[in-house]
């Protein structure tokens, strides 16, 4: 299953390209059901992966903002 994460992980690398934070979530997203994956294919039992990626992303934490405006001066 560690294999599986690193090589997804591998798999976004690009050396010209500087990291993105944005692009965290989405590398999670996608190490996840790879280690889900590499689950059921080693027989873990019980384990139903139909859907993974969209069971991780509702599992996902989503960042929430209040909105921030000036204080008005006096």
């Amino acid at each position: 299953m560690l294999l599986a994460a690193a090589d997804t992980v591998a798999g976004f690398v690009d050396a010209s390209m500087p990291a993105a934070p944005s692009m965290v979530r989405d590398v999670s997203l996608h190490v996840t059901a790879a280690v889900a994956t590499a689950a059921k294919a080693n027989r873990l039992r019980g384990l139903d992966i139909s859907g993974v990626e969209s069971l991780v992303r509702g599992a996902m934490w989503e960042p929430s903002y209040r909105s921030v405006r000036p204080a008005s001066a006096h």
